[in-house]
């Protein structure tokens, strides 16, 4: 049977199995049983590098399943392969390396022999095979690596893309999936850095709570005007002004309250995304040149920007934020400054705000072109008032230009070689 060349593997292992534990019930003295040590062959623990032993005229493989074969002069030896879990790994020859001296812990390697272990090994998990017991947990563990990878998928593509389509939905645009994508994972990344910024920041709720002390009644007018016309009054009206240039489908079962909820989501994700771009200075010529987008030969020409002042992490914007968290966190009524919060802030954003709203609501009724273009003209000439000196070195590079073409009007130029002699 063994010697079948028709025989597959399988079976002699199993022929093999059955005719071990019949001889096992016959055995009684262990020393029948020894172990030797194999080698390994082409990936394989074995006894001899030949694939197969002749007995005769037949031919019996060296190797079936796990039992291995080898003929010992006139009687042929049977061995099951046992892994070697309980035994410790000997020790290599002396100077074998030039590792300095100290034993398993102190340089960061395996023990050799009876040598002490060191703490990370001793940690280690015992080496042993699965059982009845362990099939179960290697289930349950496979379930939950499962849920863990489609859940990752769900939240680093899905949420995403779902956020992007809300967003373009609200503002009345056709979605575009990549282009949304990019928005909602935007969107993603700044709530879990609001997050992380809580959950470590280390405040106790209750102490924060307790700590409240009511502050005198001229700063808390101050702070909540402020806030009123900064997360409010400016939300709503950015709304509303983008519903007058870009009208809104508006269904005829929506309610006001959520029409209204919609133009202060709108405004809201307007108005803090300008704050956002401020913080990074993107509106200021630096911003560009440090991307390379502008010469730096061109940077001693340009006009001084106005906007300079609210813009970085030390403009009024930023400073507008840190002076709520400040107030906020740790109930410091006294930074209230009526100066930073309305004056120079909130109050100048909130008039040019109303001034556009108003132009392009008193337009909107009669054409929507108008509307567009009034309101444009209007931005345009707000923008103009706050750049005053970059409007005036542009009117004067014009004025010089024009003067110049002027002066070369019916003049024949002429491109003179240069002799060289």
């Amino acid at each position: 049977m063994l010697a079948d060349p028709d025989v597959s593997n399988n079976s002699k292992e199993e022929l093999l199995e059955e005719a071990l534990e019949s001889a096992d019930k016959t055995t009684t003295n262990i020393e029948d049983k020894i172990s030797v040590e194999g080698f390994s062959w082409l990936g394989k623990k074995v006894l001899e590098s030949k694939k197969s032993i002749s007995i005769g005229s037949s031919s019996i493989p060296t190797v079936i399943g796990r039992y291995r074969v080898q003929m010992f002069k006139d009687d042929v030896l049977i061995y099951q392969e046992v892994p070697d879990v309980d035994k410790p790994i000997p020790r290599p020859p002396h100077n074998w390396d030039d590792l300095a001296g100290g034993g398993a812990e102190s340089q960061g390697r395996w023990s050799w022999d009876n040598e002490r272990a060191s703490n990370i090994e001793r940690s280690t998990a015992r080496r042993d095979k699965f059982g009845a017991k362990e099939w179960p947990k290697l289930f349950l563990l496979g379930i939950f690596a499962w849920c863990a990878t489609v859940t990752t998928i769900f939240c680093s593509f899905i949420i995403p893309l779902h956020l992007g389509r809300a967003l373009f939905s609200l503002v009345n645009i056709s979605p575009h999936d990549p282009f949304g994508f990019v928005v909602g994972a935007s969107i993603c990344g700044v709530i879990i850095y609001i997050l992380h910024l809580v959950t470590t920041s280390g405040m106790d709720i209750k102490s924060w709570l307790g700590s409240f002390t009511l502050p005198p009644s001229g700063k808390l007018f101050v702070f909540a005007c402020s806030l009123t016309g900064w997360f409010l009054c400016i939300p709503l009206l950015l709304g509303g002004l983008y519903h007058c240039l870009f009208p809104l489908d508006v269904l005829a079962s929506t309610s006001r309250v959520l029409f209204v909820a919609r133009l202060w989501s709108i405004g809201s994700i307007l108005l803090h995304s300008w704050s956002t771009l401020c913080y990074i200075d993107f509106f200021r010529e630096e911003f560009w040149y440090e991307m390379g987008f502008l010469n730096q030969r061109n940077r001693a020409h340009r006009g001084r920007n106005s906007w300079k002042d609210w813009q970085g992490r030390y403009g009024k914007i930023s400073r507008f934020y840190v002076q709520v968290f400040t107030i906020l966190s740790s109930w410091q009524w006294d930074q209230v400054n009526r100066l930073e919060l309305a004056d120079n802030f909130v109050t100048p954003v909130l008039k040019n705000v109303i001034t556009t709203f108003l132009v392009a609501q008193s337009l909107s009724i009669h054409s929507l072109f108008m509307c567009r273009l009034c309101s444009l003209i209007s931005v345009s000439l707000q923008l103009a008032f706050h750049h005053e000196e970059a409007v005036k070195a542009w009117c004067v590079k014009m004025h010089k230009i024009a003067k110049d073409d002027l002066y070369l009007i019916g003049e024949k130029l002429v491109n003179y070689k240069a002799v060289i002699r």
